[in-house]
Order: structure tokens, then C-alpha cells, then sequence
């Protein structure tokens, strides 16, 4: 394949209900893709209270992102509020759910690596990895403790 700097900058959800994971391909990751994935994730999960817990990259926490979230949650209590944040310690992915399963998925494509000819080929292994998978750690349930498993 070559040592080609492509990138898919993607952004992902667990679902801690089914232990399932949603990732979203964006062709940057800035704070337009930002917002439109919040959006993304409340038209997915309507009438749910989402959390989010994210690093403090520069694109989570842009204005335009404070301000969508500000939208979000005018004129409402915390309780009502249709999407919460978090955020994990600045340059820590240690914390990170997503950095684990991530990870998982990363060992899973460099498996048969020899036989991925191309980038499409290895997006598609790992969104395939992702798509197959229920998750289950620890790590997962740590924020949102009182989320009830399916």
C-alpha cells in the first residue's frame, strides 16, 4: 500500500444501552463537523439525553460548538437538557473509551494487513470490525454509571 499520509478524520459514539459503536466519516475534523455530528447523534436518538464525552481538542471546543451547545440547552434545567458534555484531561486518551475500541479495531486490520491494497481497503476493514462488535468494559460505564445495558 505504500506509505500514503490519507486520512478519514471520523467521529464515533457508543451507544451504552447496546454496547454498539456509530462512526461518522468527515473529511475534516473542525468545528463545522463538530456540530453537525451533535446534530447527527440528537436526530439519531431523539427524546434521549445524550452525553458526550470528548478530549479538548480545539474542535470540541471551538465557539461555534459552545454556541450550538448553548442553543441546545436555553431556556432549559440541566435535567432537560438534550445533550451534556464532559471532558476528559487535555492530552490524556487514557480515559478515553473510544481510544480502546479504537485501538481494538486497529489490531483487528493489521491482522491480514498484506492483504489491504489500498486506504478504501483498510476503512473498510475497520468500519467492518466496528459495525460486528458489542463492547464491554469497564472503562465504557465509568461516566454514565446509572446507563442501563440491553
Amino acid at each position: 500500500m505504500g506509505n500514503s499520509r490519507e486520512r478519514q478524520p471520523s467521529y464515533g459514539v457508543v451507544d451504552l444501552s447496546t454496547r454498539t459503536t456509530h462512526l461518522v466519516p468527515y473529511a475534516t475534523a473542525e468545528a463545522l463537523s463538530t456540530t453537525a455530528f451533535l446534530l447527527d447523534q440528537q436526530l439519531r436518538c431523539p427524546n434521549t439525553q445524550l452525553t458526550i464525552s470528548w478530549d479538548n481538542a480545539s474542535h470540541h471546543q471551538a465557539a461555534a460548538v459552545r454556541e450550538y451547545l448553548a442553543e441546545v440547552k436555553a431556556g432549559k434545567t440541566e435535567e432537560e437538557w438534550s445533550i451534556r458534555w464532559r471532558g476528559f484531561a487535555l492530552h490524556d486518551p487514557s480515559p478515553n473509551p473510544l481510544e480502546d475500541i479504537g485501538h481494538q479495531a486497529q489490531t483487528f486490520v493489521r491482522q491480514p494487513w498484506a492483504k489491504l491494497t489500498s486506504f478504501l481497503d483498510v476503512t473498510t476493514a475497520f468500519k467492518q470490525f466496528l459495525a460486528g462488535q458489542v463492547f464491554d468494559f469497564p472503562k465504557l460505564h465509568r461516566y454514565c454509571p446509572d446507563v442501563q445495558v440491553s
